[in-house]
């Protein structure tokens, strides 16, 4: 039994490294790979951290230059799940606050730069709409739990995002 455990936590181990060393060297399409596979084994599905590097991850392919801002939006949006969930399983959110939540400031700067992209470069204004409405849910989940980044924290009234996510509603 103890050994059956121990294999199992080398076998973790193994993969994590892996998966980091993947995401540390950029290549982040396969990191990708890596942890949807690490997190479809259904042993894996309590790891906490793993959620967290899976929304580091996700984020870190959305900022691929290859991929379509519709693309880019659905992998940040599946970033922000990862992130909750982690948050959800792991009280003391300890990586989070080694970066200070970055990772979620971040991603509003992400959705903000691919709606305002495709507002003036495409004039793809429905997309453009969901990155500010999405830019917006997570600025709303930064100012719910009071973070800050670096001594920033969101203005209680965002004009910039309100003006440009009123604009098509």
């Amino acid at each position: 039994m103890m050994l059956a455990f121990l294999n199992q936590q080398q076998a973790l181990a193994k993969n994590w490294k892996t998966i980091t060393k993947l995401e540390n060297g950029g290549k982040h399409k396969d990191a990708k790979a890596g942890i949807d596979k690490f997190l479809s084994d259904p042993k894996n599905a309590n790891e906490a951290a793993a959620y967290f590097y899976k929304g580091k991850i996700y984020n870190a392919v959305s900022k691929d230059s290859t991929i379509t801002p519709e693309e880019s939006m659905k992998l940040k949006t599946d970033a922000f799940d990862a992130f909750k969930k982690y948050q959800q399983m792991d009280a003391k959110e300890v990586n989070f606050i080694l970066e200070n939540h970055g990772s979620y400031f971040d991603l509003y700067n992400g959705y903000f730069d691919i709606a305002a992209q495709t507002i003036f470069k495409d004039t793809n204004f429905s997309a453009s709409f969901e990155g500010f409405k999405n830019a917006l849910a997570v600025e709303d989940y930064v100012k719910s739990k009071n973070y800050d980044y670096g001594g920033f924290k969101f203005p209680s009234l965002d004009t910039s995002l309100i003006l440009k996510y009123s604009h098509r509603r």
